[in-house]
């Protein structure tokens, strides 16, 4: 079975160099692209008062973007400190790439991950926020079916 393309949520915390590092060992035995992208969570700006505990919501979407350009930051650094290519139009090996208007929610792996071969995750540790792997999947595949 050939892998020739790999989803990549991507976060800000200790744990993503395992899922990196997953994804990189598939990518190089498939000779795949990578494709990674900011996971940020969707807030509604009704209940964001209440979760955030008296934080402005625009000082929660600053701290988001900050995060999310944390995350690509992430993301390319190791890619490139593993030598793998940025991908082009002409690249038909081993590369990757990051897309950068990934909307927030979990909803949106699902659904775009159905595109690609595999998505690699990670799981989460005490200090990272829980990520909802499998709600995020099951979501992607409900929408896919109906």
């Amino acid at each position: 079975m050939s892998m020739k393309t790999i989803l990549v949520p991507t976060g800000t915390h200790d744990a993503m160099r395992s899922a990196l590092e997953t994804a990189l060992l598939l990518a190089r035995r498939c000779d795949s692209y990578i494709e990674g992208f900011a996971l940020r969570w969707k807030i509604n700006e009704f209940i964001g008062g209440d979760v955030v505990g008296g934080i402005p919501l625009e000082t929660y979407r600053e701290d988001i973007a900050e995060e999310a350009k944390q995350a690509r930051q992430i993301f390319e650094s190791f890619m490139q400190k593993h030598d793998v290519p940025r991908s082009t139009e002409a690249t038909v090996s081993l590369s990757f790439g990051w897309l950068d208007a990934a909307p927030e929610g979990e909803r949106f792996v699902g659904s775009y991950g159905r595109v690609f071969d595999v998505i690699v995750m990670n799981r989460s540790d005490a200090k990272s926020t829980p990520v909802c792997t499998e709600y995020s999947i099951q979501h992607g595949r409900r929408e896919q079916t109906g």
